[in-house]
């Protein structure tokens, strides 16, 4: 399958192909990481299709969120402000988003996880019995799987 995605970067304002790697439960509306060019970079699933005209395509990085941000009623009205007001989509889309979850300094987001391997307790026995919000960040992150840096660091503070 391929995804017609927009990159998050500000000299294009238009969509490009990316293969959807097996297993990934992908929907028009999602956020993924993507390699553009030497960087990675936040997209926007836009369209889902059979196959591209185009060769050597690269695939999606990763599945940032299953939640699908917007969905075909929202793209008309995207392609609607985009004609009437000269807006770039990627603008647009921005505002679909909540701002936790991509901010205007860093297009790539930080996923936090435990580490394979370890467990749980074996963790919480190491840390300092003061370590209050890293006992709690352990607790979400085995409840959860993982959960965002930017996310942690509004609900526990930045250290």
């Amino acid at each position: 399958m391929i995804a017609e995605i927009v990159v998050d970067v500000c000299e294009f304002d238009k969509e490009f192909d990316y293969i959807v790697p097996d297993g990934m439960n992908i929907s028009v509306g999602c956020l993924v990481n993507v390699e553009f060019g030497r960087q990675n970079s936040v997209g926007y699933v836009m369209r889902l299709k059979e196959s591209s005209e185009l060769e050597n395509l690269k695939s999606i990085s990763e599945l940032i969120d299953e939640t699908p941000y917007f969905n075909e009623e929202t793209l008309a009205i995207v392609s609607f402000m985009k004609e009437k007001y000269h807006l770039k989509r990627i603008d647009i889309l921005k505002l679909c988003v909540p701002q936790l979850l991509v901010s205007n300094r860093s297009k790539v987001l930080n996923i936090v996880r435990i580490k394979e391997g370890f467990k749980k307790e074996e963790i919480l026995t190491r840390l300092h019995k003061n370590a209050k919000n890293q006992k709690n960040i352990i607790e979400l992150l085995s409840q959860k799987g993982s959960e965002y840096l930017n996310m942690l660091n509004n609900r526990f503070g930045s250290q």
